[in-house]
């Protein structure tokens, strides 16, 4: 993990949020900001982050390592739920797809607030489903979750909420055989957990987001593509999402499982009574669909169909831009319904099912070892792969050694530019803490300038340091680790 956390300008800015609420007591109602402006996710990461943040001095691998042990956890959460629809073979079979799985081990490495939608999601509908088989206590659990699992990406609320609402429609005779109070308090303390900051925070600030989403959602914010556009772009997201969670060494081979997987889901909740073993789907009456109607309500997978189907559904409809993290909260259910599948064909041939494991496993080990150990393919690092947390304390070190206890400043060259959130942050939680003093904001006599390369807008970093950093000072040395070139300056006077 030193030589592979990437720590670039978002993930400082967010510490820094981190260490100004920890030590400074400056509480916060909202999160990092969406690509929306106006728009933020829930304030949750912070105030988890403030718990290793106390326990290590603000040490960045020591918060990313405690958010790894958090999704980690979804492991327990998968199993509980293949258990809960199927069997426990299925649960096992979750179990270790999701620890083998190469998107979830990617996502769990980024120090970011979406990843929390996986462990979140897991338990939401662990706890749902515990409820639907006639555990009571299960429902407040499973609110608790939901705010939590909505606090963790701002998309998670329109997603998680519209989920929520048509499951309780449909399986409405199971909530109210509970009393109303105890219905109203679930729902309380999901709503006060899910949007409650929210709701402070607007009434703080001239209801800012409420503006801003109306914005977005009537167009006058943001820009809204065709529907063929928001399907195609959706349907490629979400199709390469299920290949990277299950299967990421062959895309078309994953797309077959997804495809199998939702014709088993539906043939299962909706189709079965319709059409029988033998599929008649030319004898189709209309007893039948009555039927399978009054099934639906009554089927185990349904919660499953819901939860995979909707948020791409919704997409759509609002004809937007997709993002790789937008499907985050729906990687335990892409695993849960393969694993699904691999119980049918396990059932029909044993030998047959344990190979198709074993592929699965083989698939993602292998994509692990050729791409997370050289920070490749990663999308959240993809415009700058070679930047290592490892290279960023060693160049840490070099300045301070050469600054030998003497006042310097520094100006660093960053991707995207002179966001310096990331550099500032590691000088206060190792440069401070291991040499006793920081860099001063005004000008110093020793200039230290970090330049990160740059390949892609190399001519433009060229004429920086040429016609800009050159004016500086005289350049005194040079020091390289990695891909950051550190450069000493005596500034002119």
């Amino acid at each position: 993990m030193p030589q592979n956390l990437f720590l670039g300008p978002e993930q400082g800015l967010d510490l820094l949020v981190v260490k100004r609420l920890v030590l400074n007591h400056k509480l916060t109602l909202i999160g990092a900001k969406t690509d929306i402006d106006g728009v933020f996710h829930g304030p949750l990461y912070y105030y988890l982050a403030a718990i290793p943040f106390l326990l290590s001095h603000g040490d960045p691998l020591i918060i990313s390592f405690f958010f790894i042990a958090l999704n980690c956890l979804t492991v327990f959460f998968l199993y509980g739920l293949g258990k809960q629809i199927s069997s426990r073979r299925v649960g096992i079979i979750a179990a270790v797809l999701f620890t083998v799985s190469w998107n979830c081990i990617v996502y769990s490495r980024w120090l970011s607030d979406q990843p929390l939608s996986i462990p979140f999601s897991a338990l939401f509908f662990l706890c749902l489903y515990r409820f639907l088989r006639g555990s009571r206590r299960d429902l407040l659990f499973a609110a608790i979750a939901f705010g939590l699992l909505t606090q963790s990406e701002f998309l998670n609320i329109l997603f998680f909420y519209v989920i929520t609402i048509v499951l309780v429609l449909l399986f409405l005779p199971r909530f109210t055989k509970q009393s109303k109070g105890y219905l109203v308090f679930c729902g309380l303390v999901a709503v006060g957990i899910s949007i409650g900051t929210y709701i402070l925070f607007d009434l703080k600030h001239q209801f800012l987001m409420t503006k801003s989403i109306l914005s977005l959602a009537s167009g006058t914010k943001g820009y809204h593509i065709n529907f063929l556009q928001a399907f195609l772009q959706t349907v490629s997201a979400f199709s390469n999402a299920f290949a990277n969670t299950v299967f990421p060494v062959w895309y078309p081979g994953a797309c077959i499982f997804l495809f199998v997987a939702i014709l088993l889901l539906l043939q299962n909740i909706l189709f079965k009574k319709m059409f029988g073993d033998s599929l008649r789907f030319f004898a189709i009456t209309q007893n039948d669909v009555v039927s399978s109607l009054k099934s639906l309500k009554k089927s185990i997978l349904l919660p499953l169909l819901l939860w995979l189907c909707i948020p791409p559904f919704i997409l759509i409809i609002l004809r937007h831009s997709i993002l790789d993290q937008f499907f985050v909260g729906l990687l335990p259910v892409f695993i849960l319904v393969l694993a699904l599948l691999i119980e049918l064909f396990w059932q029909k041939s044993r030998i047959f099912g344990i190979i198709l494991l074993i592929c699965l496993i083989g698939g993602n080990v292998s994509m692990w070892v050729m791409t997370i150990p050289q920070n490749k393919q990663l999308f959240f690092q993809s415009t700058q792969p070679d930047l290592r947390y490892s290279d960023e304390l060693s160049s840490i070190d070099t300045i301070y050694h050469q600054a030998n206890g003497k006042p310097f400043a520094f100006q660093a060259y960053t991707i995207p530019y002179w966001e310096q959130q990331g550099w500032d942050y590691l000088f206060w939680s190792y440069g401070q803490k291991k040499y006793g003093y920081l860099p001063v904001a005004e000008k110093a006599r020793i200039l230290f300038v970090i330049i990160q390369s740059d390949p892609s807008n190399k001519r433009f970093q060229q004429d920086w340091l040429k016609n800009t950093v050159s004016k500086w000072g005289s350049l005194q040395k040079t020091f390289r680790h990695g891909v950051l070139t550190i450069e000493e300056l005596k500034v002119r006077r």
